[in-house]
């Protein structure tokens, strides 16, 4: 068995790594919302990308390493001036 998608992976960090209720605090929304997120996301946007930075940021706050693109694998591919201040907000 290959790696798992980048849809499952990231439902695997929400939901087994980070927890759904750390999540939800630090993207101010109710509990049901990261699921939400993780059953209407796509391959590439798993996670809206509005909450990526709060999550990444609040994981990195935890001394926890997760990258920016590990919730939302479509920023690998963007060398765009809004991608790369996304990610730097998640810095």
């Amino acid at each position: 068995m290959g790696d798992p998608s980048p849809k499952m992976r990231a439902s695997e960090i929400i939901l087994k790594t980070l927890g759904v209720k750390r999540v939800a605090a630090w993207c101010a929304v109710s509990e049901q919302t990261p699921y939400q997120w993780l059953v209407r996301g796509t391959e590439e946007h798993p996670i809206p990308l509005k909450y990526v930075p709060a999550i990444v940021r609040g994981a990195r706050a935890e001394g926890m390493s997760l990258s920016f693109s590990d919730l939302w694998p479509a920023a690998s591919d963007l060398s765009t001036p809004e991608a790369e201040e996304n990610q730097e907000l998640a810095s």
